[in-house]
């Protein structure tokens, strides 16, 4: 994939951004807030559990998703940054 216009490359550097560092923080936090909503509201339902559980799942196989299916391009884009960075030092 090449990124054409202004907004497809805004897209794709959010979701190599997302890949590679928010998405494990990411999902601690939302795995931190349900748990305390869970405790605070004291709804110990097991249909609030499956949701749960159901909504990580689906955040997870989202990230393989994007993983596999932006592989090539992000290896590029991860070369194109290494000889940026290398440009800015000389």
């Amino acid at each position: 994939m090449k990124p054409l216009g202004l907004l497809d490359r805004l897209i794709f550097i959010l979701l190599y951004k997302i890949k590679e560092k928010f998405f494990e923080k990411f999902l601690m936090y939302i795995l931190i807030i349900d748990t305390i909503t869970i405790v605070i509201t004291s709804s110990y339902d097991s249909s609030t559990i499956m949701i749960f559980i159901l909504s990580l799942g689906l955040l997870l196989t989202e990230y393989f998703f994007i993983s596999n299916d932006f592989k090539n391009g992000f290896e590029r884009y991860e070369r194109y940054l290494e000889l940026k960075e290398k440009r800015l030092a000389k």
